[in-house]
C-alpha cells in the first residue's frame, strides 16, 4: 500500500520523495486520481477514511496499477504495467461467471453474494484477504460495472454491507483445505458396530 501521490509518481517512473506539483504530468495525473478517489472509483485501504487530503490516503498498489492501466492516455513503467496486467487478468477470470450468476439471481442481494464468492476465490488465488467492509466497497464497483441496481437506484457499499453481507448473510466459500478438514471432522474414527438383533444375548467371556 502507498499514499495516492506516491503511486501516481511511480506510474510515471518518478521518485515519490523528489517529485512536486511543478512536474506537469505528475500534477495532471494526480488531479485525475484524486477525482476518481473522491468518486470512489479507487479502492482505499481504510474504507471508513475520509481524508482531508486524498493525495495522502493509502491505496492498494495492484488496484491502483489496474486502474492506471485502464487510463487510455497513460503509459506505465514496465514494473507497474506487469502488476496491472496480473491484476486485470485475475479479475477477468471470474467476471463472466459472476455476471451470469448475478443475472440468474432472484434479487440484487443474491447477485451481490454470487459476486462476493467470485471475488473471494480470486483473492485466495492471489494470496489476498479482505474484510466485509472492503468486500462491500468492491461489490459496489462491480454493481455499477454490471448495471445492477436496487429498488432505489445505484447500490452503495453501505446498502450492500447491511442487506447482503453482514450478519451471516454471506458465508465465504470454503477452501479445499477447509472442506477436507470439515469432511474429516464428520468422519467417525472407528466404524460403528452393527446393531445387535432383537433377543440376542451377549456371550460371556471365558475366565482363565
Amino acid at each position: 500500500m502507498l499514499p495516492l501521490r506516491d503511486a501516481v509518481a511511480l506510474s510515471l517512473g518518478l521518485e515519490p520523495a523528489s517529485v512536486s506539483l511543478e512536474h506537469r504530468d505528475f500534477a495532471l495525473r494526480l488531479k485525475l486520481a484524486v477525482a476518481h478517489f473522491r468518486a470512489r472509483r479507487l479502492l482505499r485501504v481504510n474504507m471508513q477514511e475520509r481524508a482531508a487530503q486524498p493525495a495522502l490516503s493509502l491505496v492498494w498498489v495492484p488496484h491502483f496499477a489496474a486502474w492506471a492501466r485502464q487510463r487510455p492516455k497513460w503509459s506505465l513503467p514496465p514494473e507497474m504495467a506487469a502488476i496491472a496486467q496480473a491484476r486485470l487478468s485475475a479479475s477477468d477470470g471470474g467476471s463472466d461467471a459472476a455476471q451470469r450468476r448475478a443475472l440468474r439471481a432472484r434479487n440484487w442481494q443474491e447477485a451481490m453474494r454470487a459476486m462476493a464468492d467470485e471475488l473471494h476465490q480470486r483473492d485466495l488465488a492471489a494470496g489476498e484477504w479482505c474484510s466485509l467492509t472492503e468486500m462491500a466497497r468492491r461489490l459496489a464497483l462491480e454493481a455499477a460495472r454490471h448495471n445492477i441496481h436496487g429498488a432505489r437506484g445505484e447500490l452503495s457499499e453501505g446498502n450492500i454491507l447491511r442487506a447482503a453481507l453482514s450478519g451471516g448473510q454471506w458465508q465465504r466459500p470454503a477452501t479445499a483445505r477447509q472442506a477436507r478438514a470439515a469432511k474429516k471432522a464428520k468422519t467417525p474414527n472407528q466404524e460403528r458396530r452393527p446393531a445387535r438383533p432383537a433377543g440376542a444375548t451377549t456371550r460371556a467371556k471365558p475366565r482363565n
